[in-house]
């Protein structure tokens, strides 16, 4: 493989994946019901903050730090984030 196609490939990486090279999370990244809903998702993002896969940050500009090295794969982050919320509407 060339240079040029891996050097490509890297960089379609890192710019498909902002936290690659900053784990900061700005709430322009999101849809701007992210922030108008945010009431009802801070539990589950004190959920994964307790886990340390993020740290809330909550300013105008940021929502989080993600810490990506701390975090399950896809389709387990989404089943433990799924079940803390039902247990949680069931208390």
């Amino acid at each position: 493989m060339k240079r040029s196609k891996i050097i490509e490939i890297i960089i379609d990486n890192i710019c498909h994946d902002p936290s690659a090279y900053n784990p900061k999370w700005r709430w322009n990244a999101f849809s701007k019901n992210i922030k108008a809903e945010y009431q009802k998702i801070l539990p589950i993002l004190k959920y994964w903050e307790e886990r340390n896969y993020i740290s809330i940050i909550n300013d105008d500009e940021y929502i989080f730090m993600l810490f990506p090295e701390n975090l399950p794969a896809r389709d387990v982050l989404l089943l433990e984030s799924l079940s803390y919320e039902n247990k949680s509407n069931n208390r």
